[in-house]
C-alpha cells in the first residue's frame, strides 16, 4: 500500500464533508462536489482532518485507496480555492 494514502487530508475553514454510505460530498465557498467510492473504502472525519482507510486486505483495494484519497484531496482544494491557470508569456528575442 502506498504511503500517500495513509496521510490525513487537512480541511480548511469553511469546508464541510458529508459521507452517506459510499458517497462523499464536499461543500465549500466555491461550490459542492461529490464522489462515489468503491466498496471497502471508508472515510472518517477527525476534527479538521479526513482519514481514508480500507477494510480488509484485498489486492484490488490498494490502488483504489490512494486514488480515492487523491480525488477527495482535489475535491477539497477545488471547493476552497477553485481552479486557477497561470500563463507565462515569453517574447521572441
Amino acid at each position: 500500500m502506498a504511503r500517500i494514502a495513509k496521510k490525513p487530508i487537512e480541511l480548511p475553514s469553511g469546508v464541510k464533508v458529508k459521507t452517506e454510505g459510499q458517497k462523499v460530498t464536499v461543500e465549500g465557498p466555491k461550490g459542492s462536489l461529490s464522489h462515489e467510492m468503491m466498496a471497502g473504502i471508508k472515510v472518517e472525519s477527525q476534527g479538521q482532518q479526513l482519514l481514508v482507510s480500507i477494510s480488509g486486505n484485498e489486492k484490488t483495494l490498494g490502488p483504489a485507496h490512494g486514488l480515492t484519497r487523491a480525488l477527495i484531496k482535489n475535491m477539497v482544494s477545488g471547493v476552497s480555492g477553485g481552479f486557477e491557470r497561470k500563463l507565462e508569456i515569453q517574447g521572441v528575442g
